[in-house]
């Protein structure tokens, strides 16, 4: 296959002056993807209109169906936070078990359990498992919208029906976690006899009073978490699709 050289050359001025002539030479031996990661070609402000990467990137973005970004979005974020909350927790788990440290664990949670209440330790541990998926939640969300308009971006109109389902995305997917956390306060019986199963520790005849306001906590933290990332994730979008919305494509 043969080379196809492309010169350009640039004239500073008029004046008759002798000038230097630039050149970009491309080799496509192979495709023409090499196309994408020129960086100075300085064509009609390819680098500003067409190439609309960011700065850490000078790829070409292509558009994408408002269909396709929904999908994307929707079943990247929530496969990744389950892949997430399992890696997490087998990670715990496997500190505690394989190195020994499950015993000083146990003994750390019998103390605060003594000196403060079993309902205090039920809040405590409740509240920090509720906050690190939302968290988790968040960061996925979040990176699965960066990770689609990195080389992608969608239309004027599409980018305002995106926006509508990301806070509808973010309302169903924390929805879901405040009705399983709502399933796991109301069963926390049952789930005090498998940590007995699992020897983690004697949690049979524990009772917990009052345990049902934490569902008011839930309520709370959800709904902050609901309102702020949706609004930011909305904000994030139109800045990556920033190009779109100043100068209709």
């Amino acid at each position: 296959m043969g080379i196809i050289k492309i010169e350009k050359d640039l004239k500073a001025n008029v004046t008759g002056s002798t000038t230097n002539v630039k050149k970009n030479v491309y080799d496509i031996n192979d495709s023409l993807d090499s196309l994408n990661n020129l960086s100075t070609y300085e064509g009609n402000d390819i680098n500003q209109d067409a190439n609309v990467g960011t700065k850490d990137t000078a790829r070409i973005k292509n558009e994408i169906s408002i269909v396709r970004a929904c999908v994307r979005t929707s079943v990247k974020s929530f496969f990744s936070s389950i892949i997430d909350i399992l890696i997490l927790g087998g990670i715990i788990f496997s500190l505690l078990y394989f190195t020994g440290w499950i015993n000083e664990v146990k003994s750390f949670f019998i103390n605060i359990i003594s000196r403060t209440g079993e309902t205090f330790i039920f809040y405590l541990i409740g509240c920090l498992i509720l906050l690190l998926c939302c968290l988790i939640v968040r960061g996925n969300i979040r990176g699965s919208i960066k990770g689609i308009f990195k080389y992608k971006y969608l239309n004027k109109i599409n980018i305002y029906i995106y926006d509508g389902f990301i806070v509808i995305w973010n309302i169903i997917f924390y929805i879901f976690i405040a009705v399983l956390f709502f399933l796991l306060v109301n069963n926390y019986q049952d789930i005090f006899k498998l940590l007995v199963k699992v020897k983690f520790m004697n949690t049979a005849n524990i009772t917990i009073e009052g345990y049902s306001y934490i569902k008011y906590i839930i309520v709370v933290v959800i709904s902050l978490f609901l309102s702020l990332n949706s609004l930011r994730c909305v904000s994030l979008v139109h800045r990556l699709n920033k190009f779109v919305l100043e100068d209709e494509v």
